[in-house]
């Protein structure tokens, strides 16, 4: 297989759609063809941006002519065609798209050998500081150079022999598209990384280092070198974080941030965890402003009502002592002296005793709740004058954020279960309990099986 593709489009079949229902071999070996030449095309170019290694397949992320595209590769496993699948409209779209992706590659390699052919005449002619003084670079183009030149030359100087039973036609892929190189032979004077996925091997090299695949996709999403001892065969490999996702965010736009990607940054940049703690202390400050910005539906929700509205609330009557009335024999009585006193009344010196029978932690834990509800009550009677379209809108808007704030929760109590060792991750990925007895699980999973039945 030719990877340049020097040669123009073509049709292998007389017509369009060929007269059979299943795939045939011809099909699938010109569908091959045409990946393995995109693939070629992104490696010379330098285009692959970002990739992440999941359970459907493996994303990717590339610059192709200036636009981002984004596909995923399914993983390797022998495809059972089922009997019952009506292939015909299936045939005639693969069909079709293998003509049509035959004309776009064409196209981008006729493009780029172009571009190449007018950047070598530029070199030989000395007169590319005037090209660039007659048509000055953007800063946003100026900004893609950068990027680019950076992913071609991550992994420039180095060599790689990659191992059997590792996804070497993805690792090539990655590889190669950040300036790698990628031998055949084991035995290469040359290699500086050997990726394996076993635990141990009888015989290793001095001259070189050993790591495991999810090595290569987090030095290329990261677009940093990353220390080979936390990659080792046999260890326990970190997090493998996906570069699509920036995290859970809360109701005032704070972000979850785990531990690994501060990890990361930190190497990176050195004044990273600084320029953290400057930020989370200015947050503190500001916290209780924030807390009023980003309430959305504050700002729909009417004001308390006035005095001056003709609607009596309870903060009317304590503004001033009460006016005197007439009983029935004309005597003056004073409301505010036969006024008994209501219950609601002892309400905050019953909070007061409560709060002194219990421990400094309790009692702040005591008074965030009762603060939350007392917040939560005024809103509920804001809303209640409300339109019915709007007070919809308002709950609308608030269960979204509540949402928010429980994904953050949820996260940020997973990490401090793991901390203190009552959770645990099992190589596998999954989080283990350990603090229930295996009764205790097994009761669980009884429990969600009648639900479930």
């Amino acid at each position: 297989i030719n990877a340049e593709y020097m040669g123009p489009p073509h049709i292998d079949s007389d017509t369009t759609i060929e007269g059979h229902h299943y795939l045939t071999t011809a099909m699938s070996e010109k569908a091959q063809r045409i990946v393995r030449q995109f693939n070629a095309y992104i490696e010379k170019t330098n285009g692959l941006r970002k990739s992440f290694v999941s359970v459907k397949g493996i994303y990717y992320q590339a610059n192709v002519a200036g636009h981002t595209t984004m596909w995923i590769v399914p993983h390797h496993f022998t495809t059972k065609m089922p009997a019952e699948v009506d292939y015909h409209v299936m045939i005639a779209f693969l069909e079709f798209y293998l003509v049509f992706l035959d004309f776009v590659l064409f196209r981008l390699e006729a493009d780029y050998r172009r571009k190449q052919s007018e950047k070598d005449e530029q070199e030989q002619g000395g007169d590319t500081a005037g090209l660039t003084e007659d048509f000055p670079v953007s800063k946003a183009e100026q900004a893609v150079q950068e990027d680019r030149q950076k992913c071609a030359s991550l992994f420039k100087g180095m060599t790689f022999y990659i191992a059997k039973e590792t996804p070497r036609t993805h690792l090539e892929f990655v590889i190669r598209s950040f300036g790698g190189t990628v031998v055949e032979s084991e035995s290469d004077a040359n290699i500086t990384h050997h990726i394996m996925d076993r635990p141990h091997q009888s015989h290793r090299h001095l001259d070189r280092d050993y790591v495991q695949p999810q090595w290569v996709f987090d030095c290329s999403n990261c677009r940093f070198l990353l220390a080979v001892d936390q990659y080792a065969p046999g260890k326990l490999l970190p997090p493998h974080l996906s570069p699509f996702e920036d995290g859970a965010v809360d109701e005032t736009g704070k972000r979850y941030t785990p531990d690994r990607v501060k990890y990361l940054k930190s190497i990176m940049d050195p004044t990273f965890l600084a320029k953290e703690a400057k930020k989370a202390a200015g947050e503190e400050d500001d916290d209780d402003d924030d807390r009023e910005d980003v309430s959305v539906a504050s700002s729909d929700l009417p004001a308390q009502p006035h005095a001056d509205d003709g609607v009596v609330t309870d903060d009317d009557d304590d503004d001033g002592p009460l006016q005197n009335v007439e009983d029935d024999d004309g005597d003056l009585i004073n409301l505010d002296e036969e006024e008994e006193p209501r219950e609601e009344d002892h309400a905050p010196q019953r909070f007061d005793e409560l709060l002194s029978n219990l421990t400094p932690e309790q009692a702040a834990a005591a008074k965030a709740k009762r603060a939350k509800e007392k917040e939560m009550e005024e809103k509920r009677v804001r809303s209640l004058m409300l339109s019915r379209k709007k007070r919809k809108l308002w709950e609308r808007i608030y269960t979204v954020t509540d949402r928010k704030k429980a994904a953050v929760k949820t996260l940020q109590d997973k990490r401090e279960a793991i901390d203190k060792g009552e959770l645990a991750v099992h190589p596998k990925g999954y989080l283990v309990d350990k603090t229930k007895t295996k009764s205790q699980k097994k009761e669980i999973r009884r429990t969600l099986a009648r639900r479930r039945a």
